[in-house]
């Protein structure tokens, strides 16, 4: 049996080796690779990749044609590969199109994740035409899926009243023998804080560097932000402003992003809105004491002063729990203890990747 991957739109192995998130795609390759005869990985960008399984195949765009042309004439060009897949598996629904078009032209099984809520991401970094164009073609793709693929329970119950169409659930998972504990000393006079994301608006970043100005523990903090984008800048001059000590680190590769986690003393995410993010799944895994927004993705996977600190959109708050966290040893401990006690039971890879591998050779 023989496996098709479609990327999200556009995606391709060198743009998420820019974001240091290729090694994530390929530890996914690597397990379907242990299930398939063979496995065709479908890119937007014209390259190579020498270091995949042998039975994988990276199918390019040899011609670097633009997305949009590119979209639709990838199941013509990739014709001879697509006709030896007996599913196809689309890593987000941005990435759907092709792969849908392929599935009713060679009569090939359709699987897709729905990971988050794709209009209201689109909307709040005002990206229109992409807001547009997916309000117009997501119902199209659910109704020609064959079978979804939900990370959150929340996702999963408003699917199934939309479609009639097999919905899963299977969260977003971690290496937990690569995302683990070390033991560190806390020390009050450098307390280490760290968030993972995107530097857009979603992520609600400059709430953070006002709350950690209003904390006790001012000058003894030291904020790192891993990620890039467009509010960059702006994060810069406002820590200046406020007098923090920030540090924006671009891109570390997946397999060097545990020893972050694992340097740091606090982690928060604070986000407006969040599908099922993988950084809190992470910073949890390596036992980081947690502060988190309370979103529905958030609260998909960590509880109240069980698993993390949830806390509202208000710069007074967040600060009282960056404190609390740092004078309280033993709350620390426990949200260490228990978050990565959840992770283990719940967002473990292997056990989940096992379990999609059964749907997609069932579909």
């Amino acid at each position: 049996m023989n496996l098709g991957v479609f990327l999200s739109s556009g995606s391709s192995f060198s743009k998420l080796a820019s974001k240091g998130r290729d090694e994530l795609l390929k530890s996914y390759l690597v397990k379907y690779c242990q299930s398939f005869n063979r496995v065709y990985v479908f890119s937007y960008h014209k390259e190579k990749r020498t270091d995949l399984p042998e039975n994988c195949f990276l199918i390019d765009n040899q011609c670097n044609l633009p997305r949009a042309i590119y979209t639709f004439l990838l199941p013509f060009l990739a014709k001879k590969e697509l006709k030896q897949c007996q599913v196809l598996r689309i890593m987000q629904l941005t990435g759907a199109v092709p792969a849908i078009i392929a599935g009713k032209i060679y009569k090939i099984p359709t699987v897709s994740t729905y990971g988050y809520d794709y209009l209201k991401f689109a909307k709040m970094e005002k990206k229109f035409i992409s807001f547009w164009l997916l309000k117009i073609l997501k119902p199209l793709i659910l109704k020609n899926l064959s079978v979804i693929i939900t990370t959150t329970h929340f996702l999963q119950k408003k699917l199934k009243k939309k479609i009639n169409k097999p919905v899963f659930l299977i969260p977003n998972s971690v290496n937990t023998n690569l995302f683990k504990p070390k033991n560190k000393v806390f020390d009050k006079k450098k307390i280490k804080i760290l968030s993972v994301g995107r530097l857009e608006k979603q992520k609600n970043l400059d709430s953070l560097i006002k709350a950690i100005s209003f904390s006790k523990y001012k000058k003894n903090i030291y904020l790192t932000l891993i990620g890039n984008g467009s509010l960059r800048l702006f994060l810069i001059k406002l820590a200046k402003k406020r007098n923090i000590n920030l540090k924006i680190l671009n891109k570390i590769s997946y397999n060097q992003m545990p020893k972050y986690y694992q340097q740091a003393d606090i982690f928060c995410l604070i986000s407006f809105i969040e599908g099922h993010p993988k950084a809190l799944i992470e910073a949890l895994s390596c036992g980081l004491p947690s502060i988190v927004s309370k979103n529905k993705g958030n609260l998909s996977i960590a509880e109240d002063k069980e698993t993390a600190l949830v806390v509202d959109f208000n710069n007074n708050d967040i600060a009282d729990k960056i404190d609390l966290l740092i004078n309280r040893e033993k709350l620390r401990d426990n949200l260490s203890k228990n978050g990565r006690e959840k992770v283990i039971k719940l967002f473990n890879r292997d056990k989940l990747l096992n379990k999609e591998i059964k749907i997609l050779k069932n579909v």
